[in-house]
């Protein structure tokens, strides 16, 4: 099986997410060393689309890493089925 290679993000819509986020990391409010960063991690959801992208500093950013933090609701959620949690 051919292993799906990761595209760089278009300027586009890093530019729409950076301003959505009002140019500031999503975490903690910082505005130095920002960077688009994917809520589900690519290697989980190979997901690029906006919704999936946020706003992190750099050092906000790594501490994440490849991770799906604790209370974001994901696509696995049990709202995602119309089942109530």
């Amino acid at each position: 099986m051919a292993e799906l290679k990761r595209q760089p993000i278009p300027k586009d819509v890093r530019e729409r997410v950076a301003a959505r986020a009002g140019y500031v990391c999503q975490k903690c409010g910082g505005d130095q060393s920002c960077e688009v960063d994917h809520i589900i991690p690519w290697v989980i959801s190979h997901d690029d689309s906006e919704t999936n992208l946020q706003l992190l500093c750099l050092p906000c950013n790594r501490r994440k890493g490849a991770k799906v933090e604790a209370g974001r609701k994901t696509w696995f959620h049990a709202d995602y089925f119309g089942v109530g949690a």
